[in-house]
């Protein structure tokens, strides 16, 4: 439990409990071991623990403040506040590579998956295209070949939709740089290919 020194009606001191204060010359003890008499002597009141209300870590900061007097309880309060808009942006971009791009094909329904769009990831696919662009072929030397999806799941793809995965993941990329930048809003996670 928490409790609070409080002098002329505000509070001068937030203790955690289980340490040792300095009351009085003669008191050196944790607060939960006072006495009702030596907590009224003291000005030590009780706060009453309060959910932390909810916040988005990526874009807020949830940071406990001063305990406030509700209804003559002291009572632990809290304060939501946004982030700087850059280091929002950093948090929500960082997320967003992370978190890769949900392909939906129309034509190919078993290329359905989420890919990576991360910075080796990307490099992988931006290699393999420009491989098959300088006539060198796809992986393997097939006309198809097996590509894994964020999770580890293959698809097997021709070279033409491989491209249109490969231009969706560059489109997304360079939308999420841009939102990053400030000058673009937040794209979707989620794309549809033939």
């Amino acid at each position: 439990m928490n409790y609070v020194i409080v002098t002329g009606g505000a509070v001068t001191s937030h203790i955690t409990d289980g340490s040792n204060i300095q009351f009085a010359s003669n008191v050196f003890q944790p607060a939960s071991t006072l006495s009702a008499a030596q907590m009224t002597q003291f000005g030590v009141f009780s706060v009453t623990p309060a959910a932390q209300p909810a916040s988005n870590p990526l874009t807020q900061t949830c940071v406990e403040t001063t305990p406030t007097l509700v209804a003559g309880v002291w009572t632990q309060t809290w304060t939501v506040s946004a982030l700087p808009s850059a280091q929002a942006a950093q948090n929500l971009y960082s997320a967003a590579i992370a978190a890769g791009l949900a392909v939906v094909s129309t034509a190919t329904p078993a290329l359905n998956g989420t890919y990576s769009v991360a910075p080796t990831a990307a490099a992988n696919i931006t290699a393999i295209m420009a491989g098959a662009a300088a006539g060198l072929g796809l992986p393997g030397s097939g006309t198809t070949f097996v590509y894994m999806d964020a999770s580890g799941s293959p698809h097997t793809f021709t070279a033409a939709q491989f491209s249109t995965l490969a231009v969706a993941v560059r489109d997304y990329v360079y939308a999420l740089d841009m939102f990053a930048a400030g000058v673009a809003p937040q794209p979707v996670a989620a794309v549809t290919i033939p």
